[in-house]
């Protein structure tokens, strides 16, 4: 089944018991690294992650559509991206255009034949009651029609901590996972990608 889900995740019926009851359910972590280095904004401020998370999804929201384009049109985008929120001098050009490479180069070699849905809205009920809606940062649909569901975060951690990070979100990849499978699509696998540690936590 090709993905064309309309299916746009807050839970409309108390979301925060909703989470924190699948965060309670046992779920096993695995951790990859990417190449190349982590990246650590310069002297940003606690105040400034939010904006920096803006900055970094912006960026990969639409970095499919740039993987063909040469090094400068890259460094453009990057700049925009940074610019739009005051992260000059706080996050280069050069490392969000890196990160992206990176995560590019991963999913070619695991992946190559995936089709890539960035920014999917996804709606659906959910199990105990009330809507889920939302939208997942990235879908890869592979040949076979299974659903990989990955989601962008954008803390500045060093790479031992990402693990435990992720754990945090547990609750939101089972909440992508019911309501895509509550649409009709098998989900291979799911998992939280931190651009700029360079790593992708798996969860199972």
């Amino acid at each position: 089944m090709r993905l064309s889900c309309q299916a746009t995740l807050n839970c409309h019926a108390d979301r925060r018991s909703a989470w924190t009851s699948f965060h309670n359910e046992e779920i096993s972590l695995r951790q990859i690294e990417l190449a190349g280095p982590s990246v650590f904004p310069s002297g940003a401020k606690e105040e400034q992650y939010a904006d920096i998370g803006e900055a970094v999804h912006g960026y990969f929201a639409g970095l499919f559509s740039s993987v063909r384009q040469d090094s400068q049109a890259k460094q453009n985008i990057a700049v925009r991206c940074l610019s739009a929120y005051g992260l000059t001098g706080i996050l280069t050009a050069a490392q969000l255009v890196s990160t992206g490479e990176h995560f590019c180069q991963w999913v070619g070699e695991n992946y190559s034949k995936a089709i890539w849905h960035s920014e999917v809205p996804v709606s659906g009920p959910r199990n105990a009651g009330g809507q889920w809606s939302g939208i997942i940062d990235l879908i890869l649909e592979l040949p076979s029609g299974e659903i990989i569901i990955l989601d962008h975060k954008s803390a500045p951690l060093q790479r031992k901590h990402c693990e435990e990070k992720a754990r945090t979100y547990a609750g939101q990849l089972q909440a992508y996972r019911e309501v895509m499978q509550g649409a009709g699509y098998t989900v291979q696998s799911m998992g939280i990608h931190f651009p700029l540690s360079g790593v992708v936590v798996w969860a199972e």
